[in-house]
């Protein structure tokens, strides 16, 4: 964990500098941890890092990615927010066991499988708009239209 805990940081905050010119908000502290195992992921992968000391710590991050995707989707997508129970479960006993499938077959493929649903978890929730549970704001045309009828 002594490499784990200053990458997330460091990530973290270049993420969060980012933040300021990107013309959509990524969540910094889930960029940090998944930045982090996708790093000791590919490191593992080069033998720059050792299994037997890695691959423990980059088990952990990606569990704690499919708990943020549990998260994220909770807040963010329609069909989650109305049946959040159902979304969390779903999201973790899947992810769990991708997880787990994951460290016990760790290669190339599963690391460009990894990166592919990660950037669509980026996509889906921090990119796209369409579908999220927030209502878009009031136009002004609509409040005034609103007050008219508060007022009778």
């Amino acid at each position: 964990m002594w490499l784990a805990i200053p990458l997330i940081i460091i990530i973290t905050g270049l993420v969060w500098a980012l933040n300021k010119m990107l013309p959509f908000k990524v969540c910094p502290v889930c960029a940090g941890v998944s930045g982090t195992w996708i790093l000791m992921t590919a490191l593992i992968l080069t033998n720059i890092l050792p299994t037997t000391y890695y691959l423990l710590p980059t088990a952990i991050l990606m569990g704690g990615t499919v708990v943020g995707i549990a998260y994220q989707g909770e807040k963010s997508l329609k069909w989650a927010v109305k049946n959040q129970i159902l979304w969390k479960l779903l999201v973790i006993l899947v992810g769990f066991l991708l997880v787990y499938w994951v460290v016990q077959h760790l290669s190339w493929y599963t690391f460009v499988g990894e990166f592919i649903v990660l950037a669509m978890a980026v996509y889906l929730f921090f990119v796209r708009k369409v579908g999220l549970a927030a209502p878009p704001p009031p136009h002004s045309a609509d409040s005034a239209n609103v007050e008219k009828i508060e007022k009778g």
